[in-house]
């Protein structure tokens, strides 16, 4: 039942909705995901998310993420704003 609830609200929802492993590996991706980034679903699942930043927001995702790993309070939606 979980499962299909999450599908329904992946597939309606509004936002765009990327979920990842703690090793930055996308496992969940709404269809709004896809409008906004140009990407199919299948196209990302189980790709970095890295895929999504330039070059230059890289260095800065790669050291949010060591923080969260490391239990210290970061913002990821500041590494989408020069998407």
């Amino acid at each position: 039942l979980k499962a299909s609830r999450l599908s329904i609200i992946l597939e309606s929802i509004d936002d765009a909705i990327v979920v990842t492993d703690g090793n930055g590996i996308i496992d969940t991706f709404s269809i709004a995901g896809k409008k906004m980034f140009g990407y199919e679903v299948e196209e990302v699942l189980g790709q970095n998310i890295q895929l999504f930043f330039s070059k230059s927001s890289r260095d800065s995702f790669i050291n949010m993420l060591n923080m969260a790993k490391e239990g210290k309070h970061t913002n990821f939606g500041n590494a989408f704003e020069e998407f």
